[in-house]
């Protein structure tokens, strides 16, 4: 940040540094928006964004945000399985089934999406 304020992938790891270490909900959510009012298509933005939303029950706000970013990475599985974690905290727990199917059908060994699965049949 110091060489170069303008990458939005780096306000976009502040940002999660401030979500995860600093429990700075407020902060981090600015600096995934400086991120993306740098770069519109910043996928790792809008897929950590999510997450915080998620983290403070604005369910709606993390799927539309989960969704910008699979729009953007369709094939990524991390963004995937997170989209069924974002269903899961949601409580929506058939679709949260449905998007690990998805994930695990081609790579039955992803083990992310397979604890994630567990934790909604333990629901």
């Amino acid at each position: 940040m110091a060489l170069d304020g303008s990458l939005a992938e780096a306000h976009a790891t502040l940002g999660v540094v401030k979500r995860d270490f600093d429990w700075d909900w407020s902060g981090a959510e600015k600096e995934f928006q400086q991120a993306l009012d740098l770069n519109s298509g910043c996928v790792d933005a809008y897929h950590c964004r999510a997450t915080l939303f998620s983290m403070l029950e604005r369910h709606e706000e993390a799927l539309r945000e989960k969704t910008r970013a699979l729009t953007i990475d369709p094939l990524s599985v991390v963004i995937r399985t997170d989209l069924g974690r974002m269903f899961y905290f949601a409580r929506d727990y058939d679709r949260a089934l449905e998007q690990y199917r998805s994930v695990l059908d081609p790579d039955p060994n992803f083990g992310s999406a397979r604890l994630w699965r567990a934790h909604v049949y333990e629901q």
